[in-house]
């Protein structure tokens, strides 16, 4: 599936809303999936932090039990690689 520049825009102020992205069944059908994003001091996006399952078990809410602790993860990480976020 190829995304044009609207959807990936979409995708992208989405991300920056929720802290992390979200795909619901794409690109492998009952599967889904959040991925977090880990910045280094510079402010730099140095890794994603990625959680996956099928959709039956698998808690896709954006403050979910999946979502939370992926979030804080990265966010974690971020930190003890110099990151300071901006306030």
């Amino acid at each position: 599936m190829q995304l044009d520049r609207a959807q990936v825009e979409e995708a992208i102020l989405e991300t920056r809303q929720h802290g992390i992205s979200r795909t619901i069944g794409q690109p492998i059908p009952g599967i889904n999936a959040f991925c977090a994003p880990v910045f280094d001091s510079a402010g730099n996006l140095v890794l994603g932090i990625t959680c996956m399952g099928p959709e039956a078990t698998f808690d896709n809410d954006w403050n979910g039990r999946v979502a939370s602790p992926l979030r804080a993860c990265a966010v974690e990480v971020s930190r003890r690689l110099g990151y300071l976020e901006a306030t």
